[in-house]
């Protein structure tokens, strides 16, 4: 019996078909990477302290490693709008705003791939009446 012998030219052909081929397996296939869509935590522990003429807002830290940073709303008419209070995320966890006679904020967390969390319960603030307890008697000492 012969043993077959191949032109040289036809495995020049055929070694490029096999490689690939021995490439196209099921063990070598790589997976697409997936997308983040996981919005952060609710930001926790929103107060309000009043400082003198400033409100100064305070939350608990989130922990998120990818975490960008917290947006800000305020509302001034009993949660029926909401306005952003800050023009980007924000960092910080403490931020000063003018007071106003009754106000409302809430806090969201925003993380690197734009997943925002939901907004945090309210926290409300009403600056104090104006008007004195006690009329005012204006007197004059002669």
């Amino acid at each position: 019996m012969k043993t077959p012998r191949f032109n040289r030219a036809a495995l020049a052909l055929l070694a490029p078909v096999a490689l690939f081929a021995a490439g196209c397996g099921d063990d070598n296939t790589v997976a697409a990477p997936t997308a983040d869509t996981t919005p952060p935590a609710v930001p926790s522990g929103l107060h309000l302290s009043s400082l003198y003429d400033h409100l100064q807002l305070d939350w608990t830290a989130n922990s998120e490693p990818d975490l960008a940073g917290y947006v800000v709303v305020q509302s001034t008419d009993a949660g029926a709008t909401w306005n952003d209070v800050t023009a980007s995320a924000v960092t910080a966890t403490t931020l000063d705003v003018p007071k106003s006679q009754q106000v409302q904020f809430r806090v969201s967390a925003i993380d690197n791939s734009s997943n925002q969390s939901a907004y945090s319960s309210p926290a409300s603030y009403r600056a104090p009446n104006s008007q004195p307890k006690f009329p005012v008697v204006e007197a004059s000492v002669r």
